[in-house]
């Protein structure tokens, strides 16, 4: 039980983050029943190393484990996390079409930073309703008010990039 608090512990320091995914990877491995409560305190603590928690996204994302997608579409759906671009992103690689509306809906009322994530994980899903998506990103002003200059390019990016691979892979 030890273990689980040395990892917990690790997952606070950034130049940690290879022990701490190597341990959690082995982990799960073994038994992601018997890991889940440590990946949820790594996942959700406030001072995880946001490095960390990425790469713990991609591992929890792996497990495709329904118990821990639900806590992640809560926590979207309440916003009740402080690292909400971390929660879109492990959601987005579950790639579960299912939640395409959802993430369509929260674009319009989330930061920069999370509507970034929302437009990555929706060109993960790949579904054909995101071209219209994409191109009202990318085309309509009002999709990004109250953003910089800067960041309506950068989403506009995003958005062209992803729109560009949605319409390769049809």
């Amino acid at each position: 039980m030890n273990y689980f608090k040395d990892i917990i512990e690790a997952s606070k320091d950034s130049n940690k983050k290879n022990d701490v995914i190597e341990a959690v990877n082995y982990l799960v491995n073994k038994n992601i029943d018997e890991i889940f409560p440590t990946i949820k305190t790594i996942f959700f603590h406030p001072l995880t190393a946001k490095e960390i928690r990425i790469s713990l996204g991609n591992i929890i994302a792996s497990t495709k484990s329904k118990a821990i997608y639900n806590m992640l579409l809560s926590h979207l759906i309440l916003r009740n996390f402080s690292d909400l671009p971390a929660i879109i992103y492990t959601i987005g690689e579950y790639k579960d079409e299912k939640i395409y509306d959802l993430l369509v809906r929260e674009y319009t009322t989330c930061n920069f930073d999370s509507k970034i994530q929302i437009v990555i994980a929706i060109g993960k899903i790949k579904s054909t309703k995101s071209i219209e998506f994409f191109s009202k990103v990318y085309n309509d002003e009002s999709m990004t008010k109250n953003l910089t200059p800067e960041q309506i390019q950068k989403i506009k990016e995003k958005a062209g990039e992803a729109l560009q691979n949605q319409v390769i892979d049809i």
